[in-house]
């Protein structure tokens, strides 16, 4: 009897954990609910890295800084944004997550490469030049398409994905002309200072409770708020109630 007692007990164990399971399976939150808004700093790591190379670019700074600009693209601009795209998948924000995560690596591969160009002295001549501005068009490809996802989200994440879609397509054609380059320098400028204000009004409003800086709310959310203004108001219970049909 005992034995068989030990193995109900065991049994109904078992049970409780794969409940637990389906429920977690079910309800990723459930287990998430802890983790803090991580999009405040994705943004400041990509804003921040973003204006320290726009210095060199908009001829602010000397060229030479670009060495200290590589360390600090590779932590903060790099592996900051990954973290931040990590805990987003893990809160099931499937955009935050892919953004963070891709200008994340962006940074690092942008390091690692830099870095190699310093250690070797090499200069970049004409053959590169075609496959680079290539390479940086593609990129504002990418930014206008998540730029299309901001467009059911809000006024921030637009202006920061927009502008860095121009930045990255001036940045392209930067390549062959110096004029075009400092053009983009000052876009890029524009669009970390967009992404370092959008991190402040998640954390501003996160931490007073309400709207501080405006541009966060839902464009859904608008919507709604349209269609409802629109409905007029019933005056009586008949004006609620179907029509009564004729017998």
């Amino acid at each position: 009897m005992d034995t068989q007692a030990e193995l109900a007990v065991l049994k109904a164990k078992v049970a409780s954990l794969q409940a637990q399971v389906e429920g977690l399976q079910r309800n990723p939150s459930s287990w998430t609910q802890n983790i803090g808004n991580p999009a405040p700093l994705g943004l400041l790591s990509f804003g921040m890295t973003t204006l320290f190379l726009m210095y060199i670019d908009m001829e602010w700074s000397e060229g030479g800084v670009k060495e200290l600009v590589i360390a600090y693209a590779l932590w903060y601009g790099g592996v900051g944004q990954i973290i931040a795209g990590i805990w987003e998948m893990l809160k099931g924000n499937t955009f935050a997550a892919s953004a963070f995560s891709s200008y994340g690596f962006f940074w690092c591969g942008w390091s690692l490469f830099n870095s190699k160009v310093v250690e070797a002295g090499y200069t970049p001549g004409s053959k590169f030049a075609t496959g680079d501005a290539l390479y940086l068009g593609q990129w504002g490809v990418l930014t206008f398409l998540f730029f299309l996802a901001t467009l059911q989200k809000n006024r921030c994440l637009q202006a920061v994905f927009l502008l860095l879609s121009i930045t990255f397509w001036l940045l392209a054609g930067g390549v062959f002309d110096e004029t075009c380059k400092i053009v983009a320098g000052y876009f890029g400028f524009l669009t970390g200072l967009a992404a370092i204000y959008t991190a402040f009004a998640e954390i501003y409003e996160e931490t007073y409770g309400r709207s501080i800086l405006p541009g966060l709310e839902p464009l859904k959310k608008k919507a709604l708020k349209a269609i409802d203004s629109t409905e007029p108001e019933p005056n009586s219970i008949q004006d609620i109630l179907p029509p009564a049909k004729n017998v």
